[in-house]
């Protein structure tokens, strides 16, 4: 048993507002901790964190990252999951790509030091999979408020993938992005078209949505859309040996399924997706764990049919199940009371 247990940002929220039970959920941590799991965060915390800034001026920002700062790095002891390095093949792809582009001259140059490694021997095939470290939450921080732009640029390519649900979130969406709407389907449309939509899938177990025809359909679409074949995709522990590669194809699958409507988020706007990005960076980090915890049932069921599917084994808990989930030792059982 890997004794490593992934916390949502949500459920570090609730101890900070003194949600109901957040008492019981601080010492089920606490416990725990004295019993050797950990609790690694991620850089997904850090950017969950840092979007205070755009919310209050600095002193009150200072005041709330802070307290939240301290509060990671208590529960995570500065345990923390970090990116594997993309494999050559990716990075040599990734460097073409980015080539010609100069608003993507910061991403050329992180790629070429990653290419500089493999060529002098500095970085290896291990080097791929997700890496468990120690490092302060605060140089987290740092780093995701010196790359901040490069966070901007990753959030707008998400709301023009699924910034689409209604013809009115398409027109708001698309006017932040300042990107024209001409010959672009709503999600709605797609429903319709294919007989998708929340009304007709939620309804659907979460290890038999990856088998309703039409969704496959449109999953095949966008993996072939996206430059991946879905035939060829790798699972299980293949799989969690390539971070790079688990973050593409998580990228796809979850905005798959906010296209076909599947447990969808309760609207398309701004915020919304913001918060949906975060938090498929969270299940691209936090399926490293053996158990992943999150306040959001929503994104808790999308989870569950996502690793479902990929073959990774990872508990994924609500909140109340994490409160009385049993740990014994080499074994563990829910165990409702």
């Amino acid at each position: 048993m890997k004794k490593e247990i992934y916390l949502d940002f949500n459920v570090l929220i609730s101890i900070v507002k003194k949600e109901v039970d957040s008492d019981y959920t601080f010492a089920k941590i606490a416990n725990l901790k004295r019993n050797g799991f950990i609790f690694p965060y991620s850089p997904a915390h850090i950017e969950e964190i840092a979007v205070n800034y755009g919310k209050y001026c600095k002193s009150e920002a200072d005041e709330v990252v802070n307290k939240r700062l301290r509060l990671v790095k208590w529960t995570s002891q500065c345990f923390e999951y970090l990116p594997g390095t993309p494999s050559y093949e990716s990075v040599i792809k990734t460097l073409k790509e980015v080539s010609n582009d100069p608003s993507l001259i910061k991403i050329k140059g992180y790629f070429l030091i990653m290419k500089r490694g493999y060529e002098n021997g500095s970085t290896t095939a291990v080097d791929n999979a997700t890496q468990l470290r120690k490092e302060e939450p605060a140089k987290c921080m740092a780093r995701v408020m010196k790359d901040i732009d490069l966070t901007q640029v990753a959030q707008d390519n998400d709301m023009f993938h699924v910034g689409r649900r209604t013809k009115n979130s398409l027109k708001s969406n698309f006017e932040i992005l300042g990107k024209s709407t001409e010959g672009l389907i709503t999600f709605e449309e797609v429903h319709k078209k294919m007989k998708l939509g929340p009304r007709r899938l939620n309804r659907i177990p979460y290890d038999e949505i990856f088998s309703h025809s039409n969704f496959l359909k449109l999953l095949s679409e966008d993996f072939k859309n996206s430059g991946m074949n879905l035939e060829s995709l790798k699972k299980g522990e293949h799989l969690m040996n390539d971070h790079s590669e688990r973050e593409s194809a998580m990228n796809v699958i979850f905005g798959s399924l906010e296209r076909a409507g599947y447990y969808q988020e309760k609207s398309n706007s701004e915020t919304k997706i913001r918060s949906r990005m975060h938090d498929v960076t969270h299940a691209i980090y936090g399926c490293e764990s053996e158990c992943f915890v999150t306040n959001d049932d929503r994104f808790r069921q999308k989870l569950k049919a996502v690793l479902h599917f990929l073959n990774i084994p990872c508990n994924i808990l609500s909140l109340d199940e994490f409160l009385i989930f049993r740990f014994h030792g080499n074994e563990h059982e829910i165990v409702y009371v």
